[in-house]
């Protein structure tokens, strides 16, 4: 449950942040405030956060006698124009006043995590070190579980001050009690809004608002009782959530005359965002970076790579191509950090280097290609694949195991398949393809996958060990295994497909996934649990969905489609429609998923309405030839909320990634409002019918703060007997982490002490220890600051023997 309280006024003359407490704020007597972790200067009412308080601290200057310099002369005062403003001196007074609001009962030592910003402030005050206090800001903190299962979110929206209480499924709103000290006097208007007054100022606290999981507003209110405030949910218990933020969004590449736009995105750590696509910009400096790997355009289209910060600051960019209509498609990051871009490449040359898989472009129209970078932008290698034919990469995978993956289709016959893989040679016209390569660019194996007929896309995605294939074809056999979900060609046009593959190139299993109309697919992912989630959009009024669907029947000509498949055999676990009245495309999407297992997926719209859930980033559609729309679901199928992305052009998301809170957005837009935020990297820009932008978009979705219960994969049964073991639900917080973090979660009714270890990804022991589970719950601080960045993992045991993994990420 989250709610919301916005405080209104703050004033300030720049834009507000919250500069974090090291040692500079003091008391009237010099001693430190080591109870305040923040402060929010604003003027002439600053703000300081810490310990479950916040503390409005009032000034105001009188002035005793004289003037301030620089104040302007009564009319007719002065006749000298270059004299008409006081400079002598003048004696003043500041007034302060102080209000208090207090968490009662609350946790005072709850954990805070927060996102350090670039800016900071340097102090040389009395007591401070000689070399000084360096103190940085922050946008936005949190104080983890500052009530069971609660945490108190505290951010700059503007120039306004906002908290909000995110109240997890174990958390009781009713025990959230917050008490006023210092007020003249505290009321409650008729819209529902507290008013606290004091002899110098007054803070409005605007009514609440929530939102329940299918993002529909929740009826709440305040209750005051005499100084203490409480929420007044109306009996309502299950949890409830907020919608997403845009944090900052930004155009890339020129708006006029040009054609630039995003294919995908990789969120690594708060360090490094990665995306990749195609421009036939050649205007210096418009893609590239100075000192890049490769500053000038070199063709028709070029690929490129840029690399941002998760607060949206650039820090290099690379045109990558030869003198050819070169783009990139994928890019994706190993568990050390590098980055791999994959594409298209009809160029003969500036792709590949000496030493590599294939150096030599194989003919024909276009290869695809490899090509692997270093987190500071220096290539590594770069590889063709294919031979005399076509081939279109569309995406770029890395296992735990250290190989990278491109899959795509394809009608080449050589350079592709090997031995080693489930299909050597092409079957016919176009074929999908996987070829997985180490990280030194050496070809381990290679397979089509095909059946004779057309087989379009050729998407993958991988789950550390395993490789899913998807794509659409109108192969009417071959596409199916003994219990795969769907044996048959559903009819129409074309149809879904989803295989499995090991990580030596052979099959596990594959279905069909359509009805009797057409289904195109945009991507495939997995969860933490291993499932697997496919989206792509339909036309067929049958074997899509599922009873109890989020939206069980198609609501338009074509709808975008999200369905989730078991890993062992393929099952379906459920499906569902998603659209209005007119078209969902999603046939160049992707999807993924968060680490508490919740699916976004992104695509475009053309209807105007059942599109947006009430209370979205924007409910509204934003006008022009289609608007992005971004979604979001739970495990289980429910929609949290979903929002248009867009403006009044032409917009179309295609990538995403997710980094803890933070949902990552990419495509190509030609809209000139609702993309970019003031002070991003270009906060302007939009072209005409036929000119697109590459645009990049940051939310905030607190909404990720826990695993969900999943009894269909997790926990790993070790002892049969006990019923309850699905009711296992534990996670990580915050994740990603810096090696510090909180182990909490349910573990039904069970009671005693439960074990859990730490392990890198090759297996290594790196922890191992026990907590207590007290009535069934268990909350534990762990400290791994000594790791090295990159994935882990946390297996706890409970009493009884049952086991569940929760994967974890050190920035």
């Amino acid at each position: 449950m989250t709610v919301n309280a916005r405080v209104e006024p703050v004033r300030t003359h720049h834009s507000l942040s919250f500069i974090e407490n090291k040692g500079q704020i003091k008391d009237q007597e010099g001693h430190p405030r080591k109870d305040i972790q923040f402060v929010l200067p604003a003027g002439d009412m600053n703000v300081f956060v810490g310990d479950g308080q916040l503390h409005y601290q009032f000034s105001r200057t009188e002035v005793i006698n004289g003037n301030r310099p620089g104040t302007p002369k009564p009319e007719g005062q002065s006749k000298d124009p270059n004299d008409d403003r006081y400079t002598e001196s003048f004696k003043a007074q500041i007034h302060t006043y102080r209000m208090d609001v207090e968490l009662v009962g609350a946790r005072i030592s709850a954990p805070v995590a927060g996102k350090k910003q670039a800016y900071y402030e340097n102090y040389y005050t009395a007591g401070c070190p000689a070399e000084g206090i360096r103190a940085y800001s922050y946008d936005k903190v949190t104080y983890k579980n500052v009530y069971p299962d609660i945490d108190w979110v505290i951010y700059v929206n503007g120039n306004k001050l906002e908290h909000e209480f995110v109240v997890g499924s174990m958390g009781d709103a009713s025990q959230i009690k917050l008490r006023y000290k210092g007020h003249t006097s505290l009321r409650m208007t008729e819209e529902g809004n507290l008013v606290a007054t004091t002899p110098m100022g007054t803070i409005t606290e605007k009514a609440p608002v929530c939102y329940a999981a299918d993002g529909k507003t929740v009826r709440s209110a305040y209750k005051l009782n005499g100084d203490v405030l409480t929420y007044d949910l109306h009996g309502m218990k299950e949890a409830v959530l907020i919608d997403p933020e845009l944090i900052w969004g930004t155009y890339y590449g020129p708006s006029t005359a040009t054609n630039t736009q995003f294919y995908d995105i990789e969120a690594f750590d708060s360090a490094s965002l990665y995306a990749c696509g195609l421009t036939y910009s050649d205007a210096v400096g418009s893609i590239a970076t100075v000192g890049s790997f490769m500053y000038s355009f070199a063709g028709f289209t070029d690929a490129y790579l840029v690399k941002f910060d998760s607060s949206g600051i650039r820090q290099w960019a690379t045109y990558y191509g030869g003198n050819d209509g070169d783009y990139g498609t994928g890019v994706a990051c190993d568990v050390n950090g590098m980055v791999y871009m994959c594409g298209l490449a009809p160029s003969a040359a500036g792709i590949s280097t000496p030493g590599s898989a294939q150096p030599v472009y194989g003919g024909g129209p276009s290869d695809g290609f490899l090509v692997k970078f270093l987190p500071d932008g220096t290539r590594v290698w770069g590889t063709y694949i294919g031979g005399p034919g076509s081939n279109f990469p569309w995406s770029v995978s890395c296992d735990l195991g250290g190989f990278v993956y491109v899959s795509g289709d394809s009608n080449e016959p050589t350079n592709i398949g090997t031995p080693a893989g489930h299909q050597p040679n092409l079957a016919g016209g176009f074929d999908w393809y996987i070829v997985q390569f180490d990280t030194m660019g050496v070809k381990q194996w290679g397979t089509y996958y095909g059946t004779g007929g057309p087989e379009w896309n050729g998407a993958s995605c991988n789950d550390g060990y395993v490789i899913y294939l998807t794509g659409w074809t109108s192969s009417t056999s071959g596409h199916s295994t003994a219990f795969a979900h769907q044996t048959a060609y559903g009819g129409g046009g074309s149809d879904a497909v989803l295989a499995k593959f090991f990580a030596n190139g052979a099959r596990s299993w594959v279905t069909y996934y359509g009805g009797a109309g057409s289904e195109t697919v945009g991507s495939v992912t997995c969860d933490i649990f291993k499932n697997i989630y496919l989206f792509g959009h339909t036309n067929s009024n049958d074997n899509i969905s599922t009873p109890s669907a989020f939206q069980p029947t198609r609501g338009g000509m074509m709808d975008a489609f999200l369905v989730k498949f078991h890993p062992e055999i393929g099952f379906r676990m459920w499906g569902t429609y998603i659209g209005g009245a007119q078209d969902e495309k999603a046939e160049k999407s992707r999807i993924t998923t968060d680490d508490s297992a919740n699916i976004y997926v992104t695509g475009v719209t053309f209807s105007t309405s059942n599109i947006a859930s009430d209370t979205a980033w924007q409910t509204v559609y934003g006008g022009g030839d289609g608007d992005g729309f971004l979604a979001k679901f739970n495990h289980i199928g429910e929609r949290k909320w979903c929002s248009y992305l867009g403006g009044d052009q032409a917009d179309e998301p295609r990538g995403l990634s997710c980094l803890g809170d933070a949902v990552f957005v990419c495509g190509r837009t030609s809209s000139h409002d609702s993309i970019a935020t003031p002070g991003a990297l270009q906060p302007t820009g939009g072209g005409g019918a036929f000119d697109y932008q590459g645009f990049l978009e940051k939310f905030s979705d607190p909404d990720t703060s826990s695993i969900p219960e999943d009894t269909t994969t997790v926990p790993t049964l070790v002892n049969h007997t006990n019923n309850n073991a699905g009711k296992m639900q534990i996670g990580l917080f915050p994740n990603p982490n810096n090696g510090s973090f909180t182990l909490q979660g349910s573990l039904g009714n069970r009671t005693g002490i439960a074990a859990y270890t730490v392990t890198d990804i090759a297996g290594r022991v790196l922890l191992s220890d026990k907590t207590a589970v007290h009535a069934g719950n268990v909350h534990e601080q762990v400290m791994l600051n000594d790791i090295a960045p990159g994935i882990y993992f946390l297996r706890l045991r409970s009493p009884e023997g049952y086991e569940q993994v929760v994967r974890f990420r050190k920035e």
